[in-house]
């Protein structure tokens, strides 16, 4: 009788850990397998700063050239820095509010599909601006003083 006991016991545990294994499986499945929009293709593109509106994170920028020659120079285009964007001015981390009309930007963007078709989002940006050379180092070894006099004997 006791041994029957322990063997439904475990019957029953072991039921209940399959039920919970594919109770789970099924949650996973059915919330994994909706279709997720596809992200965008990344671009590099670079150009001139045209315009800044820091409280939207919302640039223009005017383009120079595009590597893969999609659009033609001169074009203007409206640009949203993304959440997790960085941006670098002269090769240091910086903030969007460092951004000034003017400034050449370098860009990897990608078109976001629930913004307008004419925004890009960028997720890295690269500006580099002119800069006064950094001061020449004082080179020459200081002098030593001997800190006592030598004793005459």
């Amino acid at each position: 009788m006791a041994h029957s006991a322990t063997y439904r016991t475990c019957l029953q545990r072991g039921l209940a850990v399959a039920y919970g294994l594919l109770t789970g499986l099924g949650l996973v499945l059915l919330t994994g397998c909706r279709e997720q929009p596809a992200p965008g293709r990344h671009e590099v593109r670079q150009g001139i700063i045209e315009s800044i509106r820091a409280e939207s994170q919302e640039f223009t920028v005017r383009l120079d050239t595009w590597p893969h020659r999609t659009a033609a120079a001169g074009e203007l285009i409206a640009c949203l820095l993304s959440s997790d964007g960085e941006i670098y001015i002269n090769d240091r981390f910086s903030p969007f509010e460092s951004l000034q009309p003017g400034d050449e930007i370098e860009m990897i963007v990608y078109r976001d599909r629930g913004t307008p078709p004419d925004r890009n989002v960028v997720t890295l940006a690269s500006v580099t601006r002119p800069e006064p050379p950094a001061p020449v180092p004082d080179l020459t070894l200081p002098t030593t003083q001997p800190t006592t006099q030598p004793q005459e004997n």
